[in-house]
């Protein structure tokens, strides 16, 4: 006899939270907070990693003192992903970033104005 429909309590690997009512429904091995907090983490880790393969400043400027103030802007706004930068695997992350340049902030405001002027 197999263990189908045998009722596992949950427990989170992460904090060891038990409370049933704090796991998504299939999911018995991390808790909502903690799959929250580990989502976060990583797309910070491929932000991060987006901004290193880029160079990590501003290819207009150099600016490089915050990287919260660097953004990716799409050369061709026609061949940009629908989805964006979230959620991708880091192989796809970097062939939509080649499609981009990183530019700080100013930069990118002062791009997309220099844009809407043509």
């Amino acid at each position: 006899m197999g263990t189908k429909g045998i009722y596992r309590a949950p427990k989170c690997n992460t904090c060891g939270q038990e409370d049933p009512k704090k796991f998504w429904p299939k999911m018995k091995s991390m808790c909502r907070p903690c799959h929250g907090k580990d989502i976060a983490r990583r797309m910070v880790e491929a932000r991060e990693a987006a901004i290193a393969y880029k160079g990590g400043k501003c290819e207009i400027c150099g600016y490089d003192k915050y990287r919260g103030a660097l953004e990716f802007h799409h050369k061709d706004p026609k061949q940009k992903d629908p989805n964006g930068l979230r959620k991708m695997k880091l192989e796809n992350l970097f062939a939509e970033v080649d499609k981009c340049t990183l530019l700080c902030s100013n930069c990118h405001r002062e791009e997309h104005g220099r844009l809407n002027l043509e």
